[in-house]
This record gives C-alpha cells, sequence and structure tokens, in this order.
C-alpha cells in the first residue's frame, strides 16, 4: 500500500501562504505555487485514501480459498478490514 503524503507545505516558510495579504492582495507566482502543491497534496491523499478503503473492501470480500492462497490469516483479514481508511 502507497504511504500517506506529507502536507509540508501546510507549514509556514518565506513568504508562506498567507504572505499575499502582504503585497496588496495580489497573489504571487510563489504564493500560487505553493496553493498549487497544497491543492495536490490534498487531491493525492484523498486518491489514497480512497484507494485504501477500496481494499479493504475487497479483502473483506475474499472467501478463505482466496485467503489461503495469498498466506492471509482470517484474524490478520479481519484486522486489516477494521481498520479506518486513513490509517496504513
Amino acid at each position: 500500500m502507497e504511504k500517506a503524503v506529507k502536507l509540508d507545505v501546510l507549514r509556514p516558510h518565506h513568504g508562506a501562504i498567507g504572505a499575499q495579504c502582504q503585497d496588496n492582495g495580489r497573489v504571487t507566482f510563489a504564493n500560487a505555487l505553493r496553493l498549487d502543491l497544497l491543492v495536490a497534496a490534498v487531491f493525492r491523499t484523498l486518491l489514497t485514501w480512497q484507494e485504501r478503503a477500496s481494499q479493504r473492501h475487497h479483502l473483506a470480500q475474499l472467501d478463505e480459498r482466496y485467503l489461503e492462497d495469498m498466506g492471509i490469516s482470517a484474524a490478520e483479514r479481519s484486522a486489516e478490514v477494521r481498520k479506518p481508511f486513513w490509517k496504513e
């Protein structure tokens, strides 16, 4: 499974997203780029969560024969299926 995306762009940097107000309300290229990075990170995170939820749903539907072929016990499946979508 893919690792969750760290949202480092939320941390203040030189001229962080909020700095656009210091520029008479103008959105600078650097601030727009940071906003794009934030939107991209949020989108990747949402896609990761959706994929994780989908995989766990499919895992819950498998019968014992498929689990045995994959080397997964019923207890391991149960533990994985119970995890919330945001947990790895």
